[in-house]
């Protein structure tokens, strides 16, 4: 008998046991969502019964103030209120009646009123508040697609025209001989309205992530200003990146220029572009967006390394040129070039390099700080003079660039920017010339340098301020031919001696203003200061609705000629109204 309770006890002991081990391997099986959503029911049940209580002990007040006959349909409520409470859904509670005040008599002394909360109320207290409606992306099929861009319009005023709209040609500013120097001019404009698409998606190795974005600032062959101001869509940036577990990424597509400064890293859609309205940015700034190949490598928690192959074009500008030679050709409409422009022949893309540090500490971003390299190469065909043989001259250039962004306590942040070297006109704001020619028709790359420098301070949670410096500056360069003529960029024997000496208009149609004669005036350095501000009027789940003002002071220096070395001034103000979604 002893033995047979024994081995009862142990068969419970082991069924219970085994009972135990599979409810625990259950539990521990459960994920962690389930877990937290468990916990989130138990938080609302535990408020839902001290609401409850609450106002058990608030209708017990209000019928102990009121005569029976008045407490009667107070406490059947109360009872109906009570009953619908459940702990496991949100309950529905009916509206407690306002506690009677009993009138005066001489038997009995008027009772406070007591307050009683509303039944809303404390639905509304426990719950859950509302998310924003709709998600900010959606899923299509393996990748998240999120919208994004703004609509705007902008306004630009000019105290001497330019005939540009928001997209400023800041190596054109007039001097006083030109017709447009004498007139202002003012536009409005909504084609910086700007719309993208995000699509990212996970994969086994790491994540695929493709961009596009576009605005409309492009003309097509009937744009015009006369009534609907119908201009054609053109793209901005359009790529495609593989991101790999290990720290690799590799983007190819049209992108900002590896050279164009970046917040954090060295990624697309990481750039630190200054807060203008301008469509080319600010004089000083360097930057271009160009078909692309990139590879970065992220080298520990602070530093990446890039390296960058860009689609190549030489800006060329020389006086007394001679003949002999061709570094490109008007573009061909059939092979989707603009016959209007000229395209160089470049033999080679662009190489450019740079490393990116953004020290932290405590967690905290301490700045950001880039040091990076450019090769180019430059090539044209020339015909020597005599019986030589045409041949294929080839000149490389090239700069060195250096940034630095620091924070200055929470609001405040400044930054500089310096680019130098051969040949790197194009990559500035004002796209001053890369190459001029030699008098025997080959290439020569001229020195160039870019400088920029911002600050920019939060004054509050909606206003933004900021102020920025830049200059682009461009070396003389000219050679003596056989006849003793000065050949290149900017040579001394230029002809300045017309370009303060106002020109009349050369046409009848009244859109021919005058342009100067005798007026070479090549660029040694233009200078821009800017000061702006913007104001968010609402920035939330409805998107963010902003307006902002920006006033320029910009300069142009001419290279000394005959004539003296000319100068040109000009005053813009900017304002913008953006809508941003949200």
């Amino acid at each position: 008998m002893q033995f047979w309770r024994i081995w009862l006890v142990g068969l419970a002991l082991l069924i219970g046991g085994g009972a135990a081990d599979s409810e625990a391997q259950e539990v521990r099986s459960e994920s962690e969502e389930t877990k937290a959503l468990r916990a989130e029911m138990a938080a609302m049940r535990k408020e839902l019964q001290a609401q409850i209580d609450l106002l058990k002990a608030q209708l017990a007040i209000s019928r102990a103030a009121q005569p029976a006959s008045a407490a009667a349909p107070a406490l059947a409520a109360g009872a109906a209120s009570t009953a619908s409470v459940s702990t496991a859904s949100v309950p529905v509670v009916t509206p407690i009646a306002a506690p009677v005040t009993v009138a005066e008599s001489s038997s009995a002394a008027t009772p406070t009123p007591v307050p009683v909360k509303p039944a809303e109320a404390i639905v509304a207290a426990v719950k859950p508040p509302a998310a924003a409606d709709g998600p900010s992306s959606f899923r299509f099929k393996g990748v998240s697609l999120t919208p994004g861009g703004f609509l705007s319009l902008d306004t630009i005023y000019r105290s001497k025209s330019m005939a540009n709209e928001v997209n400023t040609i800041f190596s054109q500013l007039p001097y006083a001989g030109s017709g447009l120097a004498h007139v202002s001019e003012w536009y409005g404009s909504g084609r910086q309205s700007r719309f993208s698409l995000l699509a990212e998606g996970k994969t086994g190795f790491g994540k695929l992530t493709g961009y596009f974005e576009t605005d409309f600032i492009g003309a097509g062959a009937t744009s015009n200003n006369n009534q609907s101001n119908s201009y054609v869509l053109r793209q901005r940036q359009l790529w495609g990146q593989a991101a790999f577990n290990s720290g690799w990424t590799f983007t190819a597509g049209q992108m900002w220029t590896l050279a164009t400064e970046n917040r954090r890293g060295a990624e697309p859609r990481t750039e630190s572009l200054p807060t203008v309205l301008d469509a080319t940015q600010h004089v000083g700034y360097t930057w271009g967006r160009q078909g692309s190949v990139r590879v970065t490598k992220k080298l520990g928690e602070s530093v990446q390394a890039a390296f960058s192959l860009e689609q190549s074009q030489a800006l060329f500008s020389a006086t007394n040129a001679p003949s002999n030679f061709f570094l490109g050709a008007p573009g061909n409409a059939l092979g989707a070039f603009n016959p209007g422009f000229n395209y160089t022949e470049n033999p080679a893309p662009d190489v450019l390099a740079k490393v990116a540090y953004d020290p932290a500490k405590r967690g905290v971003w301490r700045g950001h700080y880039e040091l990076g390299v450019m090769g180019r190469l430059f090539r044209d065909r020339y015909y020597p003079t005599g019986s030589a043989t045409p041949q294929n001259d080839t000149k490389a250039g090239g700069s060195f660039f250096v940034s630095g962004r620091v924070p200055v306590g929470q609001r405040f942040e400044i930054g500089a920017k310096v680019l130098a070297g051969r040949g790197v006109g194009r990559y500035g704001a004002a796209t001053l010339p890369d190459v001029t020619v030699h008098p025997d028709g080959t290439l020569a790359p001229l020195r160039g340098a870019q400088a920029f420098f911002r600050a920019e301070f939060k004054a509050t949670k909606k206003l933004d301020l900021f102020t920025y410096d830049g200059l682009e500056y461009t070396q003389r360069l000219y050679y003596r031919d056989g006849n003793g003529t000065l050949v290149g960029y900017a040579p001394p024997s230029m002809m300045n001696t017309g370009c303060a000496v106002e020109a009349a208009p050369t046409g009848n149609t009244g859109f021919v203003p005058g342009t100067p004669a005798n007026c070479v005036g090549a660029t040694r350095m233009l200078t821009a200061r800017s000061v702006g501000y913007v104001y968010r009027l609402y920035d939330g789940p409805a998107g963010r609705f902003q307006f902002s003002t920006v006033y320029s002071y910009l300069t142009r220096d001419g290279w000394a000629g005959v004539g003296g070395a000319p100068r040109a001034t000009n005053h813009f103000v900017y304002t913008g109204v953006r809508y941003f979604l949200p």
